[in-house]
């Protein structure tokens, strides 16, 4: 009861603190409020919240919205896939953090869009933020077989000093 407590009261705080004018100090403060409620929350007045921040942004905001989704006590579910996947398809949420986005919003719902975008992109920078959320999300080695064979493609392999794809954990 205490911890729903808290995260409604940062939520009404954060909603004050969108309608205050913007210094650097008030903006980084929000970042980082949105990204806490984004990791924490489970209640309907957060999820709302939340929600319309997606919608509004700025850029930054809905990034942040969309790493804090990350955590497996963060804002997740069907409806949260929905507006994502809605403002994937629109172009507001760009298209190289499309597997990331969709995958954090609900992992079951993301994963033959995170597979499609592995099999068939040519950027190379969309394909490893998409292996990266395939590896922190699924924990699993099923597809790994794509993975490396997308990487020899994309032509990715090679010494980790020489090709910095960001896919250390499949070396």
């Amino acid at each position: 009861a205490l911890w729903g407590e808290i995260v409604s009261h940062l939520t009404a705080k954060s909603d004050k603190l969108q309608k205050l004018p913007e210094d650097a100090d008030r903006h980084a403060l929000r970042l980082r409020l949105i990204r806490f409620l984004a990791e924490r929350s489970h209640d309907s007045a957060s999820k709302e919240f939340l929600l319309n921040a997606l919608d509004q942004g700025p850029d930054d905001l809905r990034m942040q919205i969309i790493w804090g989704m990350r955590h497996a006590r963060g804002l997740h579910g069907e409806d949260v896939y929905n507006k994502v996947k809605g403002l994937c398809d629109k172009g507001v949420i760009p298209e190289m953090f499309r597997g990331i986005a969709l995958s954090n919003a609900n992992p079951e719902m993301g994963l033959p869009e995170v597979l499609h975008i592995l099999q068939t992109t040519q950027d190379k920078r969309i394909f490893v933020y998409t292996a990266r959320a395939y590896e922190h999300n699924y924990k699993s080695t099923d597809h790994f077989d794509l993975i490396v064979r997308r990487i020899k493609e994309l032509k990715l392999d090679g010494p980790f000093e020489k090709y910095p794809n960001g896919l250390f954990w499949i070396d």
